[in-house]
This record gives structure tokens, C-alpha cells and sequence, in this order.
């Protein structure tokens, strides 16, 4: 799954990072792994690291201490939210290299475990998040061109840098070269930050959760032969033990998401569909061209994360306990002592589930989540028809 449908998207995005120098890995074709970059690669990651940070302490203490209107105020704390997601989620200035060990794990899994399952391929849902994966592509070239035009021709624009001087220095469109220098400046902050963030973050928990998925539709597929054909209990022992090293596999994945990444999506996401939202409906005659353009691209995003990526984290709990049960009916049907080892043994295996902190997501999760962000844009909607009548 990984290796042959997912393997040749993510060449393509570091295409664009190894051009950007913003990624300590690369993709061997030779191997089809990914492997470790250079040392003078790696040292150059860590400073954009580096510069990543002061970048996101800069945007947000301008939109904390500048003046602005609430229109200025969502615009750039959507910004900052976006960027916030792609600084977490490519972070690792230790040199860990988790990105790499995650997509690498799961291509050695399926070399190792996954090969002896039947009918194991691409799904739809596979597909569609692979059209996903291309749709972030796109939205970022759109993203930073947008962001570019939009510096070039109104500088005072919050968060970005330049409008921490437009008070002082009065900033026009013709200000001349230097301020040319700082859009191109912060055009490569923004892009190196996008891509190095979005490939992180879709080729770890976007495309882990498709794959843990397919193999569960692999296995309950197996499983369903087991019970018509009624084969020997040895070919159960089989399936739990793949689920022992699914178990493993979890485990591994979630001790690298739990930690930044699922927690700032859940954070950042929501927040981001509600600022959105709260654009689209209420202010957006007071936003111009092209400012505007970026918040329906944020909205459809934001919305498809919430929605479609949340539900299928959702579905490895579901699915989960769905198998143990299935497996515990097979087990019933094995007569003996035999039965009662591998009843055992399924007793002792855990539902799977993707973690953040101390909690995980379940089937309620996206449902919370979009009741939340249209609660909280009918608030602020509310809020601000009363501030128009006052």
C-alpha cells in the first residue's frame, strides 16, 4: 500500500523540499526507502529550524501589540494558525528524524507482515486521500502565491513583517527595492515552512491512518474466509498475530503523533475553519481581492481535515474492536484447548486508536468538532450583527 501507491506522491514532494533544503531526509530510489540527508544538509534544516521559530515569535507578539481592526485580527491569526501547523509538524531540531522512521516503519511492515494477506491493494479511501495529498500541493503554490501578490501590493498586511513598520515608515507598493527584498525574504521563509510542514504531516498521520485501515480490510477479509470455509485454527493464529504486530505498529505511530502533531491539528484546525467561516459570512466586505481568495481555499481545507481525515482516525477504533470481536466468534467455534489459548490471547489484545495527550479519537470526535466550530461561528456572527446595530 505504502510502498506502491503512496511512495511515488511523496517523491514528488520532495522534489520540491530537496530544492528547499528543508527536509533532513531524501527518498533513495534505489532502496525505496527514505534515508538521512547529508550533515551540511542536516545543519542547514536545523536553521531554518531555527528561523522558523523567530519567524512564528515575530508574527505573533505583531499581532498581539499592534493595532489592528477585527477584520486585520482574524485575517492574521489564520495566518499564524497555518503556519503554527506546518512549524510543529516539521519540527526537529534534535535530529530525530521521526518523519523518516514512521514512513520507513510502515514500508518495512508490509514487506515483512502484510505480503502473505490476500486481495490487499489500494481502497477509495486510499485514492481519495491521495487526491488529497494533491489538493494540499496545490493549496500551498496557491497559498504562497497569494501571500506574495498580496505583500507586494499591500505590505501593511498582518501578521507578516512588514507591517510592524507601516506606522513608522509609511509602506507603499513603490517603497522600492529593499522592501521588494523583504517579500522575496519572507516568500522563502513561508514556502520552506509549507512544504517541509505538509509533508510531514500527510505522509505520517494522513497516509498512516489509510494504511492501518487497508490492512484492516485485509485481515476482516481473511478473517471472513476463515469463518465460511471453516479452515483449522491455525490460520488463526495467524491473524492474531498479525494483529499483535499491528498492535506494535500502532504503538510506534502513536509515540510519534500523540506527542505534536495530533495535538496541534486538533487545536489549530478547528480555530482555523471557525476564523474561515467567520470571513466568508461577516466580513467579506471588508476584506479585498486577494486577500479574500485565501479564506474560501483555508475553509474547504480545514473542512475536509475535520471531517474526512477525523473520521478515518475514528474508523481504526472502530474497526479495531470490530476484529477483536470478529476473532473472538472465530475462536468460540475451536474446540478444546486450543480455543481457549486463542481466546486468551485475543483477550489480551487491545483496541487500536490514534492518541493525542492522554485521550484518542473516537467515532464522536469529528461530530464534536464541527458542532463546536458552528456554534462558535454563530457566536461570533451574533456578536458581531449586534456590534453593527449598536
Amino acid at each position: 500500500m505504502y510502498k506502491e501507491h503512496f511512495f511515488p506522491v511523496l517523491e514528488d514532494f520532495m522534489k520540491i523540499c530537496q530544492f528547499l533544503k528543508c527536509l533532513p531526509f531524501r527518498t533513495d530510489k534505489r532502496q525505496r526507502r527514505v534515508v538521512r540527508c547529508s550533515r551540511a544538509r542536516l545543519d542547514i534544516f536545523q536553521g531554518q529550524c531555527a528561523l522558523s521559530g523567530l519567524y512564528m515569535a515575530s508574527l505573533f507578539l505583531n499581532l498581539c501589540l499592534r493595532e489592528s481592526s477585527t477584520a486585520e485580527r482574524l485575517q492574521g491569526f489564520t495566518f499564524l494558525m497555518i503556519y503554527l501547523i506546518a512549524v510543529v509538524g516539521r519540527w526537529d531540531f534534535d535530529r530525530v528524524n521521526g518523519t523518516a522512521q514512521v514512513v520507513n516503519m510502515f514500508m518495512d511492515f508490509e514487506e515483512k507482515s502484510v505480503k502473505d494477506l490476500p486481495e490487499f491493494g489500494p481502497t477509495i479511501i486510499a485514492k481519495l486521500m491521495k487526491l488529497f495529498a494533491q489538493l494540499i500541493q496545490a493549496s500551498v503554490f496557491v497559498l504562497i502565491g497569494l501571500q506574495t501578490t498580496l505583500l507586494i501590493y499591500f505590505p501593511c498586511t498582518p501578521p507578516f513583517v512588514q507591517s510592524m513598520f507601516c506606522d513608522q515608515m509609511g509602506l507603499r507598493p513603490s517603497s522600492g527595492i529593499p522592501r521588494l527584498g523583504v517579500v522575496i525574504l519572507e516568500a522563502w521563509i513561508c514556502t520552506h515552512i509549507a512544504f517541509s510542514g505538509v509533508t510531514c504531516i500527510i505522509f505520517t498521520l494522513f497516509v498512516g491512518i489509510v494504511c492501518i485501515l487497508s490492512y484492516f480490510r485485509a485481515l476482516e477479509r481473511y478473517l471472513n474466509r476463515l469463518i465460511t470455509t471453516s479452515q483449522s485454527s491455525r490460520d488463526l493464529d495467524g491473524c492474531i498475530q498479525f494483529y499483535r504486530e499491528l498492535q506494535v505498529l500502532e504503538k510506534s505511530f502513536n509515540a510519534f503523533l500523540m506527542a505534536k502533531i495530533v495535538p496541534v491539528l486538533m487545536f489549530c484546525i478547528p480555530t482555523i475553519q471557525i476564523m474561515a467561516q467567520c470571513v466568508c459570512i461577516n466580513l467579506h466586505d471588508q476584506i479585498g481581492f486577494p486577500e479574500f481568495l485565501i479564506f474560501p481555499l483555508f475553509l474547504v481545507n480545514a473542512a475536509i481535515v475535520n471531517i474526512f481525515v477525523f473520521s478515518l482516525a475514528a474508523g481504526i477504533h472502530n474497526q479495531s474492536a470490530s476484529l477483536l470481536q470478529s476473532m473472538k466468534r472465530r475462536s468460540s467455534e475451536t474446540a478444546g484447548k486450543k480455543g481457549g489459548i486463542q481466546r486468551r490471547e485475543i483477550c489480551n489484545c487491545t483496541v487500536l486508536k490514534i492518541k493525542f495527550g492522554s485521550n484518542f479519537i473516537d467515532r464522536a470526535t469529528p461530530l464534536i468538532l464541527q458542532n463546536f466550530c458552528l456554534n462558535q461561528t454563530m457566536s461570533l456572527t451574533l456578536a458581531n450583527s449586534r456590534k453593527l446595530v449598536a
